[in-house]
């Protein structure tokens, strides 16, 4: 329901013009001072006040903003998926931490005897 903007800014019945103000929120609602940052329904200010044509134009292109992104999102996933694929295919990291372990393992096993000078010897810690 779009309505033109001199039907809802009209004062009520004994009131002065310049005592309504516009809602904080929805600014073509005139409302009394002390009702300007009031918490109306968005159903009721449709109802009662209509809606401009360009706040209709601005939420419309965000929806359509809002499914072109959602339109890229299985391209976006599978470029994704096969990034990680061919990362485990071609850098085989199974074997490369394989042998990161067996030289771990060699350093901390195998390198904790050693000699501390002529005729001494006993254990290192790493």
């Amino acid at each position: 329901l779009v309505r033109h903007r001199t039907t809802a800014s009209s004062p009520a019945m004994g009131e002065s013009p310049d005592r309504l103000i516009e809602h904080k929120l929805y600014y073509w609602v005139k409302t009394k001072i002390q009702d300007e940052y009031k918490q109306l329904q968005p159903e009721y200010v449709a109802r009662k006040y209509g809606v401009p044509a360009r706040e209709l134009f601005v939420y419309w292109e965000k929806e359509i903003d809002c499914d072109k992104a959602v339109q890229t999102l299985p391209r976006t996933l599978s470029l994704i998926i096969f990034f990680a694929l061919m990362l485990l295919s071609h850098e085989m990291l199974g074997p490369a931490q394989s042998i990161e372990r067996a030289i771990r393992f060699d350093i901390e096993e195998n390198a904790n005897f050693a000699f501390n000078g002529v005729g001494t010897f006993g254990n290192k810690n790493i």
